[in-house]
């Protein structure tokens, strides 16, 4: 899984997987068939990396700030791995979103951590902490663009500081509700 997050699926060789995995170019084949079916079940792994990672984001009192902390490890966590970017993201933009199997695999990741944000925003907006007329989709998209677009901005030379208060923006913390900056509107 690591090796296909950083070097994407395109770029990874079966040598680049022979090495990462220590076994070797046979036994691949055979648990796996092909690199088509070892990067599904990196896929799969990484899913589940995410969903373990989304956790705390499942709680019932799970709030705006918990989304914020997310990110922030998320962003941490690619760039101490130095893996430039989300997996599922990556492999988004590269050519693997021309194979069936792995472009659904794809969707069903982003939309897994697009419906946790929007399961956090109707609780924050149950709890009165964010306006009621925000669309919890929309927003969640916007979460989930702003993550990924962090991502790019921090390989580009954008530092904490800068991401902080790119995050403060987004969220907008410490604004009262009338001029919150979540206030979307559907439609």
């Amino acid at each position: 899984m690591l090796a296909f997050w950083r070097l994407g699926y395109e770029d990874c060789s079966i040598g680049d997987l022979v090495e990462a995995t220590e076994l070797q170019r046979q036994s691949l084949y055979n648990a796996f068939g092909d690199k088509h079916g070892l990067f599904l079940a990196a896929l799969g792994k990484y899913r589940e990396l995410v969903e373990s990672a989304l956790a705390p984001l499942r709680r019932p009192d799970a709030g705006m700030s918990d989304i914020r902390r997310f990110i922030e490890e998320t962003l941490k966590l690619q760039e101490e791995g130095d893996f430039g970017g989300c997996l599922m993201v990556r492999t988004a933009l590269g050519q693997g979103h021309h194979d069936e199997l792995i472009r659904r695999a794809v969707e069903a990741g982003a939309s897994s951590v697009r419906n946790c944000f929007a399961q956090v925003i109707r609780q924050s907006m149950t709890r009165k902490e964010i306006a009621g007329s925000v669309d919890p989709e929309a927003l969640a998209g916007l979460l989930f663009t702003v993550l990924h677009g962090l991502s790019a901005f921090v390989r580009t030379g954008g530092g904490p500081l800068d991401v902080s208060s790119i995050l403060s923006l987004t969220l907008g913390l410490g604004l009262p509700p009338s001029k919150n900056a979540l206030r979307i509107r559907k439609g």
